[in-house]
């Protein structure tokens, strides 16, 4: 079955059990059935419809529909005379229906109106009035309403296309807030994971002076070994390690030149106030205590505001902290807390960025490691899988390459840590006040 097929039946469904509510206004008879909105209403949704077929399929269910209920609802005997009541009740409508869709179809079809809702107002007004008219004429055995009448239709058609109109204003209204708000979580989940991306890319480009070095010393050592009185397997072995670090180098710069080009090359923003990385780092991580289901609360409090150029730095050296310590709170047996604080230092002319929480803790052994490039405290208990302990030692070179900063912790192992980070101010840009 076609969807136009499917959305017409549907149609007429609505529109038959819609036909049985009514809604008297302003004056006794003076009635608004909810058919004829629930038509329009679905008529603009349903904008692949064909008015005429579907006018004409209406026209035929809903008097169907209300001739029925009207038997099944009727003291009147014999049963052939209560048929004939109903059908002579319900009969007209058809006739209304018919003209409804033939003037949808003339008003966009042969006018060449553009779907907007000012146009649809005035179809509807159009639609409701002339199948009214119609209706009329058929009840009035031919005669064509005049005077009173037809402003009384004018006035129900005009209320009935006022509420439609209505309606549909509030179901855009809503849609739009939709997307927006649909559009701003993949917009923080995007900036969230081009940071990560620019994280790894700094970290990739900061290996390969240490590659290029391993590289030089792979080769120095061939030569040393040519030189020398050794096995020739040593020598090529030591020619092989050289070149398979050049393939790891090409294949570093080959990453590294993809994601900056195919990925991240129209994903970047100049500047970021340091309000707006906060608020799209809450979003992820209050996103993640949900998905991992750890028993803690994330607070953020930005006492002060700056912009940030490096923002995509910033984000990655937060989120790494943040996340840090939400997997230590994890790992603690009691409910936790994680605290994000930004302030100003203005004696000291810095930013101050605090990352506290009530996790587990760092033990005294650990303290003079923590930034070391391998450390880990992370452990995958069902993989078996190790993390590769470049946090923290990522989160040092970002503060002090990037923005000329310095990061403390302090820590006390089974109640909690707390990092700094402090930014000189002439690294960021003040916002004014």
């Amino acid at each position: 079955m076609s969807v136009k097929i499917k959305r017409g039946i549907i149609t007429a469904v609505c529109v038959a059990l819609g036909s049985r509510i009514s809604i008297s206004v302003i004056t006794e008879g003076f009635i608004i059935a909810m058919a004829v909105i629930i038509l329009g209403l679905l008529m603009y949704s349903y904008n692949l419809l064909s008015p005429f077929a579907t006018g004409l399929l209406v026209g035929v269910v809903s008097p169907t529909f209300r001739a029925v209920t009207i038997v099944a609802g009727s003291n009147i005997h014999p049963v052939e005379s209560a048929i004939r009541l109903a059908i002579s009740w319900t009969y007209p409508e058809i006739g209304f229906y018919i003209t409804y869709g033939f003037v949808f179809w003339l008003f966009y079809k042969l006018l060449r109106r553009e779907r907007n809702l000012k146009n649809y107002f005035f179809c509807m007004l159009c639609c409701d009035f002339f199948a009214n008219m119609a209706e009329m004429f058929i009840r009035g055995d031919g005669h064509i309403a005049e005077g009173r009448a037809v402003a009384s239709l004018a006035a129900v058609s005009l209320v009935r296309s006022i509420i439609i109109c209505f309606v549909l204003l509030m179901v855009e209204a809503y849609r739009s807030l939709l997307n927006k708000e649909e559009h701003e979580e993949r917009y923080k989940k995007l900036m969230i994971m081009v940071s990560v991306f620019r994280s790894e890319i700094y970290f990739m480009n900061k290996n390969m002076a240490e590659i290029e070095d391993i590289m030089k010393k792979a080769f120095k050592m061939y030569k040393t070994l040519d030189e020398g009185d050794y096995p020739e397997s040593v020598q090529e072995m030591s020619l092989d390690i050289a070149k398979d670090v050049h393939e790891i180098k090409k294949d570093y710069i080959k990453v590294i030149k993809g994601l900056q080009e195919n990925f991240l090359a129209d994903l970047d923003v100049d500047k970021m106030s340091i309000r707006d990385i906060v608020s799209i780092l809450d979003t992820d991580i209050k996103e993640r205590i949900l998905v991992k289901k750890i028993d803690a609360q994330f607070v953020t409090s930005v006492r002060t505001n700056f912009i940030v150029a490096e923002h995509f730095s910033l984000m990655s050296v937060l989120r790494n902290l943040v996340v840090n310590s939400l997997d230590a709170v994890g790992a603690a047996d009691r409910q936790g807390f994680v605290q994000l604080t930004v302030s100003h230092d203005a004696a000291g002319g810095r930013y101050v960025i605090m990352v506290k929480d009530n996790g587990i803790g760092i033990s005294k052994d650990d303290m003079d490691v923590i930034y070391d490039a391998g450390y880990s405290t992370k452990f995958d208990t069902e993989t078996g899988n190790i993390y590769r302990g470049v946090g923290l030692t990522m989160v040092r070179d970002l503060v002090r390459d990037r923005f000329h900063g310095e990061i403390e912790v302090e820590s006390t192992e089974g109640a909690g840590t707390k990092f700094k980070i402090y930014i000189p101010e002439e690294s960021v840009e003040k916002v004014a006040a």
